[in-house]
């Protein structure tokens, strides 16, 4: 499974997941866009967030955006 996966930071919980097909060109890029925009939504509401990015054969996730340190 291949996704980016949206973590409320105040509490660590994963709150949204975004899967793409890697079969299917560029699906990557629209599930991308959709996590951080839920990611900078959240944060604008109070509720700073973290996207990870998860590839197929992985358990851990690597942290690709914090709301924090991005500019909103």
């Amino acid at each position: 499974m291949s996704c980016y996966s949206v973590f409320d930071q105040k509490t660590n919980k994963q709150i949204r997941v975004f899967h793409y097909d890697i079969l299917v060109s560029d699906d990557w890029k629209r599930a991308k866009r959709l996590a951080f925009d839920m990611a900078q939504g959240m944060h604008k509401g109070g509720y700073p967030c973290t996207v990870e990015q998860f590839h197929m054969s992985s358990i851990v996730g690597k942290q690709i955006f914090n709301t924090n340190e991005a500019t909103v």
